[in-house]
């Protein structure tokens, strides 16, 4: 865009010579028109060779990121063909003595087989369960006594309201009884979490 201004500023020049140089008395006027013609003629270089720089950066830069691109994708598809080369030879590779192979899958490759297996595996989860079932029995008794002491609490600010009813205002009476509603409210819900995880512990 910045061109064609420019080269169109040129050609309005080159007009104005054109007809001042028809006009014998115009000499000075010509050469003040050929020297803007010329100083127009560098700044149109000088901004087309900066928007050639431009594009031989952008051009450069984006070269380097398709070369990078192709570069991690070469490295990825080289990655992949390891992998698999890597697993076809394992697969290859089948242990002669699955004693010696021992594995962490269950059921594969153990010392204990059948029944016994059965018979370890369920007691295992048994173990599991009544450690889990223990520890939220112990959460819940906890919760018990902080609900004990948190309604001890809430009765002990009932009844310092109460019997400093007379010396507050009444937006001081309220705002504390705000409070002790949201605290009873929040309790409420607590208790109904315990009472939940103590159904949870007995099943």
């Amino acid at each position: 865009m910045k061109i064609f201004v420019t080269i169109s500023t040129i050609v309005c020049l080159l007009i104005q010579l054109s007809v001042h140089a028809q006009n014998p008395n115009a000499k000075g006027q010509q050469q003040k028109a050929e020297k803007a013609i010329a100083t127009e003629v560098q700044k149109t270089e000088k901004a087309a060779t900066k928007e050639v720089e431009k594009q031989e950066k952008k051009a450069e830069k984006q070269v380097q990121k398709v070369e990078k691109q192709a570069q991690s994708s070469k490295d990825t598809v080289e990655k992949i063909s390891k992998e698999k080369e890597q697993k076809a030879e394992k697969e290859n590779k089948k242990p002669i003595d699955t004693a010696a192979h021992k594995g962490n899958a269950y059921g594969t490759q153990k010392t204990v087989e059948g029944k016994e297996f059965g018979q370890q595996r369920a007691a295992e989860a048994k173990a599991q369960k009544q450690q889990k079932t223990d520890a939220l029995s112990k959460k819940t008794t906890q919760a018990d006594s902080t609900i004990v002491e948190a309604e001890k609490k809430i009765k002990t600010a009932k009844e310092k309201l109460a019997k400093d009813k007379k010396t507050l205002t009444v937006e001081q009476y309220n705002e504390r009884e705000k409070k002790i509603n949201r605290a009873e409210q929040e309790l409420e819900l607590y208790k109904q979490k315990n009472q939940k995880a103590k159904e949870k512990a007995k099943e």
